[in-house]
C-alpha cells in the first residue's frame, strides 16, 4: 500500500510508514511529519531524497529508526541535519556528495558508519562520534578535506581501508582507547603530512605493522 501527500510517497508496512521517494526536487526546506493518516513515520528508504540539489534543511522526526542507503546522496545544498536518536547505523552513501554540510553529530546509539557514508563532503569541518561507535566503514570520510581534528571513541575497534583518505587537513587525531583498533594500512592515507596521533601512555597495539608511518604521540594520562 502507498500513500502520496505533498509530493512524498509513503510505503505502508503493517502499522507504520516509511518514505519511499520524494517527488519535489526543488524544495529547499522539508519537514517530515510524525504521522501520515494514522501511521507513524518510522523510516526513510534508500535514495528517497537523493539529488534534491536545492534542499537546505530537513526536519527528521525522532521516531525514525532507519535511514536507507544513499537517502540524501547528492543533496549538494544541504547545510544542516539533526539525526534522530533511534538509529543504530549510518548506512552507506547516505550523505555522500553533500558538499554544503559543515558539521554532523552522530547519535549516541549508532554503532557503525557504512562505506562512503560521507564521501566527498568537502565542506565538512566538524564531526562528533558517539561513545557506542564500533566501526567506521570503507572510505566513509574520503574527500572530507576540511576536517582538521577528530576524536575516535574508546569502543571503536575497526577502521576500514581509506576511511579518512583525502582528508588533507587532518592534523590531529585523538584515540581514547587504550587498545588500538584494527586498521588498514590505507585507513589514514592522505591526511596532513604534519599530523599527530595522540594515545594514552599505557596504550597497546599502536606499534603494529599497519600503524607504521603514522606520527604517534603518547600522552601522560
Amino acid at each position: 500500500m502507498k500513500i502520496t501527500k505533498n509530493k512524498v510517497v509513503y510505503k505502508i508496512k503493517k502499522n507504520y510508514a516509511t518514505i519511499k521517494t520524494y517527488k519535489n526536487k526543488e524544495a529547499e526546506n522539508i519537514k517530515i511529519p510524525d504521522m501520515i493518516e494514522n501511521y507513524s513515520v518510522r523510516g526513510i528508504n534508500s535514495n528517497a531524497f537523493s539529488y534534491c540539489e536545492d534542499l537546505k534543511n530537513i526536519h527528521i522526526p525522532f521516531r525514525i529508526f532507519k535511514i536507507g542507503i544513499g537517502a540524501f546522496s547528492g543533496c549538494t545544498s544541504l547545510e544542516k541535519v539533526i539525526l534522530p536518536t533511534g538509529i543504530i547505523k549510518i548506512e552507506g552513501w547516505v550523505f555522500s556528495y553533500c558538499s554544503s554540510l559543515t558539521s554532523i553529530n552522530i547519535p549516541e546509539n549508532v554503532k557503525s558508519i557504512g562505506k562512503m557514508a560521507f564521501f566527498n563532503c568537502n565542506n565538512l569541518q566538524a564531526i562528533y562520534f558517539p561513545s557506542n561507535l564500533k566501526t567506521i566503514g570503507y572510505r566513509a570520510f574520503d574527500g572530507c578535506s576540511k576536517l582538521r581534528s577528530i576524536i575516535i571513541p574508546e569502543n571503536v575497534n575497526f577502521i576500514d581501508a581509506e576511511a579518512f583518505m583525502g582528508c588533507w587537513n587532518i592534523k590531529e587525531i585523538i584515540f581514547e582507547s587504550k587498545i588500538a583498533p584494527n586498521i588498514s594500512k590505507s585507513s589514514f592515507d592522505g591526511i596532513h603530512k604534519d599530523h599527530n596521533i595522540y594515545i594514552t601512555i599505557n596504550s597497546k597495539g599502536y606499534d603494529t605493522e599497519n600503524w607504521k608511518g603514522l606520527n604517534i604521540i603518547k600522552l601522560n594520562y
